[in-house]
């Protein structure tokens, strides 16, 4: 799905996703095996047109995609930052702004999500839920060593630099991009718009609600 939403982002094409298995919060169908999976795609393709505006059981919504560019790397949903030595933690410095805020924090690594990533690793390691347009980045320390070091989440228009002090992995869209010493990165957020098919019932509080059972 994210390489699909990649190459949407790049084309302005449209972009859908089928979900074979309980997870994938915003892969807003669901098909559990291949016959299901063609009869949809016939269904879609049928039913979808980019004049077509009375779709019987789809519909296009349309979302800001903060892309995070780092270096010459991009992400969607997120870039983190961990040790390379398994099990170490490291001492991270996070800048947020033109003020130069910062905080500092030791930890087993640190997350910049977008809203998009949110309900991926940010959640797993204690961030909030983003509402896939909020217009913000959270960014998300990993197993902190103090409780006071907490996640947060500021607007995407902030330059967010993360620098460290040993050796660490740097990772896209859970995709090793480098490892290096230490050093720092700057993080910025470019926007673009990206098109999604979704059945015309498909919400994404609705999805939460159903993918983490908080009606159980």
């Amino acid at each position: 799905m994210l390489s699909a939403m990649h190459i949407a982002a790049e084309k302005g094409a449209l972009v859908t996703g089928f979900n074979y298995g309980n997870l994938g919060y915003l892969v807003p169908d669901v098909a559990m095996n291949r016959y299901a999976l063609v009869d949809k795609l016939r269904q879609l393709l049928d039913d979808v047109a980019p004049t077509d505006d009375d779709a019987e059981a789809y519909k296009i919504s349309e979302y800001k995609l903060p892309l995070l560019k780092g270096e010459n790397h991009v992400a969607i949903n997120d870039f983190y930052f961990v040790p390379a030595a398994n099990g170490s933690a490291a001492d991270f410095t996070v800048t947020i702004g033109k003020d130069s805020s910062n905080f500092s924090t030791k930890s087993s690594g640190i997350v910049v999500s977008t809203p998009f990533g949110s309900t991926g690793l940010a959640l797993s390691a204690g961030g909030s839920i983003l509402s896939p347009n909020s217009g913000v980045l959270e960014v998300v320390p990993m197993l902190p060593h103090t409780l006071t070091s907490r996640p947060i989440i500021v607007p995407d228009s902030d330059t967010i630099a993360v620098a460290w002090d040993r050796k660490v992995q740097v990772m896209a869209d859970g995709r090793l991009i480098d490892t290096r010493g230490p050093g720092e990165v700057i993080v910025k957020c470019k926007k673009r718009k990206i098109r999604m098919v979704q059945p015309k019932a498909w919400d994404f509080f609705e999805n939460l609600k159903n993918k983490m059972k908080w009606h159980s």
